[in-house]
C-alpha cells in the first residue's frame, strides 16, 4: 500500500487503487467482530 501511495500522483486515483484494499480490510473486520460476538458453549 505504502508503494502505492508513493506512486500514485492524483488522490482522486489513489483512491480508486485503494478502494479495493480498504473493502477487503472492512469485510476481514466484520468477520472478526462476528467471530468475537459468539458466545462459546461451556
Amino acid at each position: 500500500m505504502s508503494h502505492l501511495r508513493n506512486v500514485e500522483a492524483s488522490p482522486a486515483n489513489y483512491r480508486a487503487s485503494a478502494s479495493g484494499f480498504f473493502a477487503e480490510l472492512d469485510r476481514m473486520q466484520l468477520e472478526v467482530r462476528e467471530y468475537l460476538s459468539v458466545q462459546p458453549n461451556e
